[in-house]
């Protein structure tokens, strides 16, 4: 019904029978729901509903779904701000080697939004991003080595990585 593969596409449709099975405890009919919810695809835009329904998928270790939740929850996108509770779930999703969510805990740890500020978990985050060719993290990880005086090495090391964010496109670099 979704993608119409030979039976006419109806997106209202798909988004009931998503739902119905979100409803009877598919986890993964929860995932897709949450996202025709939160999109509006077939349906209006519901980001509550779509959180409720991400926040079941990621208590029950839903890796896929922690990423978005998290970001809802740092924006307050359809739910209250709980940067503290996004920091969490970005940690999680991070430590399963998602790299937008490194990027996006590392940038929580260097501003310290939610969390306290660390700088030297920040930038263990952010490197392993970096290295990754993440341009955000290059950059991140850039400031936050530039910012580090314990070294003077640091600072050839935070121009090499803030020069590589801006070869990306980075253009805030």
């Amino acid at each position: 019904l979704q993608e119409g593969n030979g039976i006419p596409n109806d997106k209202k449709e798909y988004a009931k029978y998503i739902k119905l099975a979100a409803n009877n405890g598919h986890i993964k009919a929860m995932i897709q729901y949450a996202k025709v919810a939160y999109f509006g695809d077939g349906i209006p835009i519901d980001k509550h509903e779509a959180a409720k329904y991400l926040k079941i998928a990621v208590d029950n270790g839903f890796f896929d779904s922690m990423i978005l939740y998290a970001d809802m929850l740092k924006k307050g996108d359809g739910i209250p701000v709980d940067s503290k509770e996004s920091a969490k779930y970005f940690k999680m999703a991070a430590d399963k080697g998602n790299l937008s969510a490194m990027v996006m805990y590392g940038q929580m740890l260097r501003d310290g939004d939610g969390i306290p500020v660390d700088r030297k978990e920040s930038s263990k985050y952010l490197k392993i991003a970096a290295d990754k060719e993440e341009s955000l993290a290059m950059l991140l990880l850039g400031l936050n080595l530039f910012e580090d005086d314990s070294n003077e090495d640091n600072k050839k090391e935070a121009l090499k990585y803030v020069k590589s964010s801006a070869d990306k496109g980075n253009v805030t670099s």
